[in-house]
């Protein structure tokens, strides 16, 4: 009984190692791509407002309306890096979840099992007989 209770804890460490290492490429190829596009989009933000700079930096102006063509360069580089940190938000927040994943694999081989009361082999302490809600006993079932 021991080399069954034995064999059923390796099968559960085994589940949990299996769903890590399936998850853990993932995971940290989301991470990677997040931490690296942030900065990218960082620069390419920074290049963008340097060439809007040098594109209107000899044009003389008269007027403050005269610098809207500068303004809306500025602003577009300034969407153009919301959009591309949003992606890099997007991978970090996806790779978050797969670790959440990682948790819910534990919590349903270990801790579930615990909660209603099973020992390692994976019989429960209390046999609990289920039966619909909704149906009445028939009178063949064992009542307890």
């Amino acid at each position: 009984d021991d080399k069954f209770e034995d064999n059923t804890m390796a099968k559960k460490k085994s589940g949990l190692v299996l769903v890590f290492c399936i998850l853990a490429v993932p995971i940290a190829i989301m991470f990677y791509l997040a931490l690296a596009d942030s900065s990218k989009c960082t620069n390419i933000r920074d290049l963008c407002t340097e060439r809007c700079r040098l594109q209107y930096l000899s044009v003389e102006r008269k007027f403050q309306s005269e610098m809207k063509g500068e303004v809306n360069c500025n602003a577009d580089c300034d969407a153009a890096a919301e959009d591309c940190l949003s992606e890099c938000t997007t991978l970090l927040v996806a790779g978050i979840c797969l670790c959440g994943a990682i948790f819910c694999a534990f919590f349903v081989l270990f801790a579930i099992p615990a909660l209603i009361g099973e020992d390692a082999s994976g019989n429960a302490y209390d046999t609990v007989w289920v039966r619909p809600a909704y149906g009445e006993p028939r009178e063949d079932e064992e009542q307890s």
